[in-house]
């Protein structure tokens, strides 16, 4: 709702209106992202695959939000690494 209210950032969405619907993406992304590093399930490894596939197909640069949620996994793996070594 923020992004709209903006009348500036609402009418150079319109021009591209891609930008929109990857913001979104990126948003849902983050979501199944965070879900799947708490849970670490099979389904949440699906949707968050599915829903990635979709924000880098919107545009090229929505997969580097799949990168930014591998690399959040591999810290949260090395942390969990460490803990469970002591």
């Amino acid at each position: 709702l923020l992004y709209f209210s903006s009348p500036r950032v609402f009418g150079e969405g319109l021009y591209n209106n891609k930008d929109i619907v990857l913001m979104s993406l990126v948003l849902v992304t983050i979501y199944f992202g965070m879900k799947f590093i708490e849970k670490k399930s099979f389904k949440s490894a699906i949707i968050l695959g599915i829903v990635a596939a979709f924000t880098f197909n919107v545009k090229i640069i929505g997969g580097f939000m799949f990168g930014v949620v591998g690399l959040f996994y591999l810290s949260d793996y090395i942390k969990n690494s460490r803990k469970n070594k002591k």
